[in-house]
């Protein structure tokens, strides 16, 4: 395994985050990576989060996910002391003062910078809609940097915006129910709409078309030293290839694409109506 001094490391971030991108949105896997660091970090999560704050600076927005996928089955959430399970990144930025989270119960972010209020009074009626913190995230053009994803498949998170845009039919909306809390307290109720997959089914998504597209194009930033796996590519060109693939074939992101059909046919308007009356409301 090659060892990466801190100034290669350094300047490889710099590499993938251009200093014209107003708003960052960071997805990260940091065990795939922090051991290559040397002289070794004796906290490395810290450190590296740290970093990644000073090279964005105070004039740009910095975002990480803090999704919750509990949710759906414990029914809480609570504002403050929910966990987010989106990695060490993520729970790192819940310490921060700096950084605040928006208020959905299962897909939330935690954000700083001067466009921090825009997002916290983001409304959004649907997880992935135009109205959400990915259509935000859409129309602002933020710079989406995958640390630690090296695989071909990923989806640099908004395929899902795509997918919810395109109203693709192997889902459907349904509407996330539970407990609101704020720093332990009952504080009402809350609601998340997802656009979900089917629960009677196991449909296998492979976005490495997207990807293939994406690079092929020249779109994805690469890092000057291939061996951190890091990478990055502009919202707005990631969700307009996302839609040139669903417009071209609506099930090419689906592996078994017959099960997904076959659903759709037979399926789908039970499972639909098996939802709890006024889901949607």
């Amino acid at each position: 395994m090659k060892k990466i001094i801190e100034k290669t490391f350094v300047d490889t971030l710099c590499n993938i985050i251009p200093d014209d991108a107003e708003s960052i949105l960071i997805l990260s896997r940091l065990w795939i990576f922090a051991n290559k660091l040397q002289p070794r970090k004796k906290n490395f999560t810290f450190w590296l989060f740290d970093l990644i704050d000073e090279l964005v600076g105070p004039d740009r927005t910095l975002i990480y996910p803090a999704f919750t996928f509990s949710f759906s089955k414990t029914k809480k959430f609570d504002l403050l002391k929910s966990i987010p399970e989106t990695g060490a990144l993520p729970k790192a930025a819940m310490r921060k003062p700096s950084f605040s989270r928006t208020p959905a119960p299962m897909n939330s972010y935690f954000v700083r910078g001067p466009k921090k209020e825009q997002l916290l009074q983001v409304k959004q009626k649907t997880t992935f809609g135009s109205d959400s913190v990915p259509g935000w995230i859409e129309k602002n053009n933020t710079l989406i940097c995958a640390l630690g994803l090296p695989e071909k498949n990923m989806g640099w998170l908004m395929i899902h915006y795509a997918e919810q845009t395109r109203k693709v039919p192997y889902r459907y909306f349904k509407k996330l129910k539970g407990r609101y809390y704020l720093d332990g307290k009952a504080n009402g109720f809350c609601s998340e709409t997802h656009y979900v997959k089917p629960s009677s089914i196991t449909l296998v998504q492979d976005n490495t078309p997207l990807n293939q597209k994406l690079h092929d194009q020249g779109l994805v930033i690469l890092p000057s030293d291939p061996s951190l796996p890091f990478k990055s590519a502009y919202a707005k060109d990631i969700v307009r290839t996302s839609l040139e693939i669903l417009a071209a074939n609506t099930f090419h992101l689906i592996v078994n694409s017959d099960d997904a059909k076959r659903w759709i046919k037979d399926h789908k308007y039970t499972e639909i109506s098996a939802l709890p009356e006024k889901n949607m409301n």
